[in-house]
């Protein structure tokens, strides 16, 4: 016999959620960790364009969170400039992270293309752009912001020691 659960087992999922933890266990948003370091009231740049994907990794959060389609973003000479274009979190300010702030960037190969990522070593976070047409790896690169192994950056993600803003040597 088939049953139907109904509305009921959705109100029943909807009270339970927060006693098992769903979303508190997830940790501070990285957005907000970005912002109370990097947030700013300027509008975008006149160059800022939307960006295809963003991901975005947190020491203090779990999980990636995507900003798929999203987010604007300007590469300036010394900060890279993003803001949040979605009506779901029109609330969150734009960032500027300046250059000075970035701790190495490291190159992701998915099956789809290229991601290049910068890793924030004082707000523990790493950002990771789409990159297939190399924009944002140039971009470190002529700045002379070092490459960092990524197996490494992941290390240093999931360590749980706030004092470490530093990447250990590469294991390979």
């Amino acid at each position: 016999m088939i049953r139907s659960w109904g509305s009921g087992a959705v109100a029943a999922a909807l009270l339970l959620a927060p006693s098992l933890g769903c979303r508190e266990d997830w940790g501070e948003r990285p957005w907000s960790t970005l912002e109370r370091s990097y947030g700013v009231i300027d509008p975008a740049p006149a160059n800022s364009e939307p960006d295809q994907t963003i991901v975005i990794r947190s020491r203090s959060s779990r999980g990636a969170h995507n900003y798929q389609g999203m987010i604007k973003r300007s590469l300036g000479r010394s900060t890279i400039y993003l803001a949040v274009e979605s009506q779901i979190d029109a609330k969150d300010a734009p960032i500027r992270i300046p250059v000075t702030a970035i701790g190495g960037c490291s190159r992701i190969k998915w099956p789809n293309g290229w991601d290049t990522a910068v890793w924030l070593p004082d707000v523990g976070v790493d950002i990771a752009f789409r990159d297939n047409d190399g924009t944002m790896l140039r971009w470190c690169e002529e700045r002379g912001i070092e490459m960092v192994a990524r197996q490494v950056v992941r290390g240093w993600l999931a360590s749980k020691d706030p004092a470490d803003t530093s990447l250990a040597d590469d294991p390979s």
